[in-house]
């Protein structure tokens, strides 16, 4: 996220309405991050604070995917 939507903890120019339009037009979209230090939760009340909304399920860390895969591997 941080350097596509996001630098220094501000939107970049033109994120806002990127979003929006892939919302109007109904594409699919997903915000990753290579973070392992904070929860999506935590990234989403982030990316709020921000202007950029979105919902946890948008949300695709490194540690959210380690934790996936530990799980179905059981």
């Amino acid at each position: 996220m941080d350097g596509v939507f996001i630098q220094s903890g501000k939107t970049l120019p033109g994120a806002k309405e990127t979003i929006t339009s892939l919302r109007d037009l109904n594409i699919p979209f997903r915000f990753l991050t290579n973070t392992t230090t904070k929860n999506r939760r935590t990234l989403q009340t982030s990316l709020a604070d921000i202007g950029l909304q979105c919902s946890e399920e948008e949300i695709f860390s490194a540690g959210f995917s380690g934790v996936q895969t530990i799980r179905k591997m059981g």
